[in-house]
């Protein structure tokens, strides 16, 4: 096997911006996340809505992420 250079990864990174007053008490969709707002209004979690098994798009059930694709719960 022969060296013929180096891989390189690339990142593109956007910033969104979303007004906690946008956002309610408990879990909340936006286009390409899911965020938790606790009680006193601050973030608790984001999560990406692509699951990190098949690339799958997650959507929104209750309290849970569920990837439609394998039926998968993520609490």
């Amino acid at each position: 096997m022969r060296k013929i250079g180096l891989f390189k990864v690339k990142e593109k990174r956007k910033q969104k911006e979303i007004l906690i007053s946008d956002l309610k008490i408990g879990f909340n969709n936006s286009r390409d996340h899911i965020i938790k707002v606790d009680e006193n209004y601050n973030v608790s979690q984001v999560i990406d809505k692509v699951c990190d098994h098949a690339g799958g798009r997650l959507i929104l059930k209750g309290e849970n992420a569920v990837c439609p694709m394998h039926n998968w719960n993520l609490d």
